[in-house]
């Protein structure tokens, strides 16, 4: 099981419900490259509002990769694309916008609620692109009205540009709602992922079984990459202890993803992300051949956490993160 947790841990400790400061969360990113667990580690995850103050505590004479979200709107991405891209002690891996707003970029999203934010999509997004501020026709004859879900993909891959014109990958946030799933579609092809939010800091924002097992099943379908996003903070399905709040669980997720890839319908999937037992789950998933792990990993890009050592101790614990990952993993990563 090699490939399937590999760089899959995008490091989010400066976000809620961490909030690590800058310092904090630039030293707690560099013992985790310096870690026995470095190759499960990901980029450390900075937004443009705080770049300046991470800059600032980066250590000289080493890269770290970073995944930018801009939350300065999408007339922000150029500027800020360029003040990581030419930090010397930074490799830029990834820009995130979202078509909803700066709001859930910023967590926002998780505090209100999953898709609370869409509705200001298209004033956001088309105010300041001059895309999903109007009925459009394309050379079909085909209209597609304001504030649709292909016009507000539209619009966050046009804000991206300056990203993927210099190369960086571009991830576009996507809120749980029933439009979800043509959201996903619409970014089919076009090379970006779809940022899905699986928890926040209210119940609210933890997307039940089926609303997430429909949009897993919808980004298969359309062959749109994902990356997931808050909540996801233990192995398996949990009910978090002091909250209440119904976590969903990383390997229910990858179990899921290989079920939707093999046809399943959404009804299905949702049983497998509601599965408790976690001998059931670890075995199911030490049993997945490396290419479908491969084909999987394709598709799910990453895991935004504000807590990589938790998640990880679990796995480590079920026996689904071999001893070769979590010790002689090879040199630490970063540097230059």
């Amino acid at each position: 099981m090699s490939g399937l947790f590999r760089e899959l841990f995008d490091d989010a400790a400066i976000f809620p419900p961490g909030n690590a400061s800058p310092c904090d969360a630039v030293r707690g990113h560099l013992n985790h490259l310096a870690s026995p667990y470095s190759n499960v580690v990901g980029p450390l995850v900075v937004s443009d509002a705080r770049w300046d103050e991470v800059s600032a505590v980066l250590p000289l004479g080493e890269v770290i990769d970073v995944a930018l979200v801009v939350t300065a709107g999408p007339d922000g991405v150029d500027r800020a694309v360029t003040r990581v891209m030419t930090d010397p002690s930074a490799r830029l891996r990834a820009v995130e916008v979202s078509p909803a707003g700066a709001g859930a970029a910023t967590g926002a999203g998780a505090t209100t609620g999953v898709g609370a934010t869409a509705s200001a999509g298209a004033a956001s997004a088309g105010a300041a692109t001059g895309i999903g501020s109007a009925t459009r026709t394309d050379a079909r004859g085909d209209t597609t009205p304001p504030g649709s879900p292909h016009e507000l993909v539209t619009a966050a891959l046009h804000a991206l540009a300056p990203a993927t014109a210099a190369g960086v990958p571009g991830v576009v946030e996507v809120p749980l709602t029933t439009d979800a799933p043509r959201a996903l579609e619409a970014l089919a092809g076009s090379g970006a992922t779809a940022k899905l939010r699986t928890g926040g800091v209210t119940p609210e924002a933890h997307p039940d079984e089926l609303i997430l097992a429909t949009a897993l099943v919808a980004a298969v379908r359309a062959g749109t990459p994902i990356k997931l996003t808050a909540g996801l903070h233990h192995a398996t399905r949990t009910t978090e202890a002091g909250t209440g709040f119904e976590q969903h669980g990383l390997l229910n997720v990858a179990l899921a993803i290989n079920e939707a890839l093999g046809g399943a319908e959404p009804s299905d999937v949702a049983r497998t992300l509601a599965e408790r037992d976690r001998g059931t789950l670890a075995a199911a998933v030490n049993t997945l051949p490396e290419d479908r792990v491969a084909t999987l990993r394709g598709l799910w890009r990453s895991v935004g956490t504000c807590s990589i050592i938790e998640p990880v101790g679990e796995l480590a614990d079920l026996g689904v993160l071999e001893a070769a990952q979590l010790v002689g993993a090879g040199a630490p990563r970063g540097g230059s």
